[in-house]
This record gives structure tokens, C-alpha cells and sequence, in this order.
């Protein structure tokens, strides 16, 4: 029996996510997407993965320039989400103006602004997934940003969390 695609997005959608913009920097432009498929893989070495799909821009340039960074999204950064995600009138290769970002310290990847937290990443390895290339990150360098609530995604949606005093790490 063949697994419908749209039954499989839906049923993954119940699957609540955090979402992060995935961003590089080739031949001296940004470029950036909208991830939700993000993990960590090893602590030692760290290591993380995210999965994108191989014909657009900004996987092009993080294979093509060898690094990404990551920018944990903050729950009222929605509508940089959306950009990213090719939600808005803004082409792929313009996503980023008007925005604020830094270049990271190591291997100058763009970060954006007023996140809750930037990773910086050596591409060590990519390889092709069904419809999808999966990226293996080796994790050059963090910062952690100002506390705030996560932007999340579940079923099609941007939920809120309720954040509990105490927390469990």
C-alpha cells in the first residue's frame, strides 16, 4: 500500500516543531530559508542536520560555500518565518533586505537579528534523501540570545507555548 503524500504531511504536522532560519553567505550575498526539520545529532563532536530541498538558492550556496548558520527563532519574529519560507511577495534573492543580521564570528555566516540563540556550522556532509538533501552540520561556534518565547509550528500553525516555572535542563 503507497503512504498518500498529503496523509503523511498531515500526519506528521502533529509534530510540534521549532522553527529556525538556516542561512549563508555565497559570493558575498545572503541567502536564507525557513527549517523546521532541524535536530542535533552528537554532542561530541556536535553535530546537527536539517533537510531542504535541493533546487533552492540557499542550499545551493551552504553546498557551493562548504558553511550555514542557524538563528533560533523567537516567537515574534513571524513574519521573518514567513519570508523565508517564500510566504510573502519577497523573492528568494531578496529576503534579505531591509533585515538586520551579523556575519558569525568563524566562518562569517549571516545571523540574524534579536534571536534566541545562533550556531554557526561547517557543512561535513549532504546527501540526498527521497525528495530532499539532508545537511550535516559540525558546530563551530554558539551565542545565546535574550530570553523569550520559541516560535513553534504544529499542524499548519504557529501555536503558543505556556513556559512552566523551572523548566527541566
Amino acid at each position: 500500500m503507497k503512504m498518500e503524500a498529503q496523509e503523511f504531511r498531515r500526519t506528521l504536522g502533529r509534530f510540534a516543531t521549532g522553527v529556525v532560519a538556516v542561512t549563508a553567505m555565497w559570493e558575498e550575498h545572503p541567502y536564507g530559508m525557513t527549517v523546521n526539520s532541524f535536530a542535533s545529532v552528537s554532542l561530541d563532536p556536535p553535530l546537527v542536520l536539517f533537510c531542504s530541498y535541493p533546487g533552492g538558492h540557499t542550499c545551493k550556496a551552504i553546498q557551493a560555500s562548504g558553511a550555514y548558520g542557524v538563528s533560533i527563532l523567537r516567537q515574534d519574529q513571524m513574519e521573518l518565518c514567513k519570508r523565508f519560507a517564500g510566504m510573502t511577495a519577497v523573492g528568494e534573492m531578496d529576503r534579505f533586505l531591509g533585515l538586520e543580521y551579523t556575519r558569525s564570528p568563524v566562518l562569517g555566516v549571516p545571523w540574524m537579528a534579536d534571536c534566541l540563540a545562533w550556531l554557526e556550522c561547517r557543512l561535513v556532509n549532504s546527501w540526498q534523501a527521497g525528495d530532499h538533501v539532508v545537511l550535516l552540520g559540525q558546530v563551530e561556534q554558539t551565542r545565546i540570545g535574550a530570553e523569550a518565547d520559541p516560535l513553534l509550528f504544529f499542524n499548519g500553525q504557529w501555536p503558543t507555548i505556556q513556559s512552566s516555572p523551572g523548566g527541566v535542563g
